[in-house]
């Protein structure tokens, strides 16, 4: 046995779509989105750009700073969202915004800047507070005589603590390639230019960094989200199918070892916060969580902001998206499980664009539940991210299966420690539905419900092949009253292969007309069911029901002696979905004449063809006698002729059309029916 879950590995994290699951908790949210923005929050005048986590005071808090009609910076409990009042703004004057961003060190000391678009005219400022209840205080008053300057204060970024001296303030010049790094030698009193770290490329509008992974992390409007080294080397980029260009603002996080960073994205469908995983490195990041918009308020200079607050195991994780609000959201630690499913053991007619759900304790078990995305064939995953600890329960669900779509095993369950990809699963089985031998296993599988000529009841199913030699052949099982044949066949060595289906009538075999199917097998598989020929079925569009009068002279079968008095004649007919149903009759003898006659009742459809088929039972046995087709005609008298010229006549009425029942097994025989 050969597994086929190594290659659904390097393919399922590729195209499947993430969903969520316990792992993340919306604390609080104050949007337009919602309905609750906040009153002072303006919708489109660009005022809220800045926000910052803190605890200060003993206090866990969020600040916001808002320059909507004055200067103000409004204070929040950040496990609640509720208000709580604002910081004292006197005193804080000076470049484009008077306040525009605010930071708070470890130890909770408050710092807020200014916008300075030109620092060689106009100095790039930063005030401090000690406490809710302080006036600010200048603690950075920043000039450089470089014209035309930098622009500074778009977002700034404060790490460490006052108390021993280790607080630092990193502040981007938007549109260059300089970053400046500020230090204190009094406790945060004041802070002093330390040095400047060159990037390779200039940052775009906005720009936004914090530390982490051994280095920075860097986002701007228009720039990728890139991490670089502490002396400026770029280290790696994080694609953009997983942070696009529109977004700025960042945070760099770990929980349990996951390596994170939480950025603000922007523009149409965006306002919301999305989360990157690079535990992998910038270059391998994948995405962890994406939240629901704030709104769609136009954010024309695409900016807000983004904090955190670490709580042991657990990071709120906060967002503001100017014009559109702020929300709080809670991260647990979590694992990415991926899971597989083969849909080869699935009663029905599966199709890649069937939906296929993971239904769970995490799902609620219901119709929203998480969809399966098809990668070939039988094959179908799904990952999410879940919530790590927990003892998790769930099935599969195919719609239109049996068993109302559910899995017919009991519930399957996990319980996550960190990512896994789960072994494929079989629908409603614990295992394979073939038993693993040294051999390529390779589960064939057919439909045949378009064979009318083909009769569940006698005929035998095969799958015949190179890898058998074409002369033998594998036996196919129906699979329970279905019209589905499967079974396993067993592939010496792995390779390309070709085969077709058959079936057995009487001692002749009969093959499709299709040309070789092949396929290329390198591990055990199931290959995706198939109709017997490419013929798929055709279910017939019908609504009237007639009359028909089968009428057929025996007499050249009589002198042939293929039939004899005494013997049955049955009719067939409905054949290649000409009919509702195919059903049968017995046919009587009219006098003392060859000729015998039935009158049947046949939903169909006025002025199309109807096929039909004689068969003569002798001692038990069904023989096909002739074929032919029977056409609508407004003569009222049938002529009885041989066999291929008989011809009907009927009467009519109108009625609603019913689905098509089965064939019944009886009305099979060795005989091919008029195509």
């Amino acid at each position: 046995m050969i597994s086929r879950l190594t290659r659904l590995s390097g393919l399922l994290l590729l195209v499947a779509g993430f969903a969520y699951g316990q792992a993340v908790q919306t604390l609080w949210q104050k949007s337009s989105g919602s309905g609750t923005l906040p009153t002072y929050f303006s919708a489109s005048g660009n005022t809220e750009r800045g926000f910052a986590y803190g605890k200060v005071g003993g206090n866990d808090r969020i600040y916001v700073v808002s320059r909507n009609a004055g200067t103000f910076i409004y204070i929040y409990n950040a496990l609640t969202g509720d208000s709580v009042g604002t910081l004292k703004t006197a005193g804080i004057t000076g470049g484009t915004f008077a306040a525009n961003d605010i930071e708070v060190t470890s130890d909770g000391v408050i710092y807020v800047s200014n916008l300075a678009t030109t620092s060689a005219t106009s100095a790039f400022k930063v005030y401090r507070y000690t406490a809710e209840t302080d006036s600010p205080l200048v603690a950075l008053s920043y000039t450089n005589a470089t014209v035309p300057g930098y622009r500074l204060g778009d977002n700034f970024t404060v790490v460490g603590s006052t108390s021993d001296n280790s607080a630092q303030i990193w502040a981007a010049a938007a549109s260059n390639d300089s970053i400046f790094v500020f230090t204190t030698s009094d406790n945060g009193a004041t802070f002093a230019f330390s040095h400047a770290v060159g990037l390779d490329v200039n940052m775009g509008a906005a720009p936004a960094l914090y530390p982490g992974d051994g280095g920075l992390y860097i986002n701007s409007n228009g720039n990728s989200l890139k991490h670089y080294l502490a002396t400026g080397v770029l280290a790696g980029t994080v694609p953009g199918g997983v942070v696009a260009t529109g977004s700025n603002a960042l945070r760099y996080f770990e929980i349990k070892g996951r390596k994170l960073v939480a950025t603000h994205s922007y523009g149409t469908g965006n306002q919301n916060l999305r989360i990157a995983d690079v535990t992998a490195g910038a270059n391998n990041a994948k995405s962890y969580y994406v939240t629901t918009t704030l709104g769609a308020n136009a954010n024309a200079n695409g900016t807000g902001d983004v904090a955190m607050r670490i709580n042991g195991d657990t990071v709120d994780v906060y967002v503001l998206g100017t014009n559109n609000g702020m929300a709080a959201y809670r991260l647990k630690p979590a694992g990415f499980v991926t899971f597989a499913l083969n849909t080869a053991t699935a009663a029905d007619t599966t199709k890649p664009t069937t939906v296929v759900q993971v239904r769970g304790s995490w799902t609620g078990w219901g119709d929203s539940s998480p969809a399966m995305t098809n990668i070939g064939g039988d094959y179908w995953t799904l990952t999410q991210l879940l919530e790590q600890g927990v003892n998790y329960e769930f099935k599969y669900f195919v719609t239109g299966a049996t068993n109302g779509g559910w899995e017919t095993v009991d519930n399957r369950t996990f319980n996550l420690s960190g990512d896994v990809m789960r072994p494929i699963d079989y629908f409603s089985r614990s295992g394979a539905p073939f038993t693993a031998s040294d051999s390529i296993d390779v589960w064939f599988r057919v439909n045949m419900l378009s064979q009318e000529s083909f009769n569940p009841a006698a005929d035998e199913v095969h799958v015949r092949g190179s890898f058998q030699g074409w002369n033998a052949s594998t036996p196919l099982t129906r699979e329970g009253m279905t019209h589905f044949y499967s079974g396993q066949g067993k592939v010496p060595a792995a390779g390309a292969i070709e085969f077709k289906y058959t079936y057995t009538k009487g001692g002749s075999v009969n093959w499709e007309s299709v040309s070789n199917r092949t396929v290329t097998v390198n591990q055990d598989t199931t290959l995706y069911w198939v109709w017997f020929n490419d013929v798929p079925y055709a279910a017939p569009v019908v609504s009237d029901t007639v009359v028909v009068t089968f009428t057929a002279n025996l007499s050249r079968a009589i002198a042939e002696r293929g039939f004899a008095i005494g013997d049955t004649v049955v009719v067939r007919s409905g054949y290649n979905a000409t009919a509702k149903e195919v059903r049968e009759k017995r046919l009587g003898r009219v006098g003392i004449s060859t000729n015998y006659a039935t009158t049947d009742t046949v939903v169909t459809a006025i002025g199309r063809t109807l096929n039909y088929q004689y068969y003569v039972v002798k001692n038990g046995r069904s023989t096909s006698t002739s074929a032919s087709r029977i056409r609508r005609t407004r003569r009222r008298n049938v002529v009885a002729k041989t066999l291929s010229e008989t011809r009907w006549r009927l009467s009519t009425r109108r009625c609603r059309t019913r689905r098509r029942g089965a064939c019944p097994a009886s009305a099979i025989s060795r005989g091919s029916p008029s195509r």
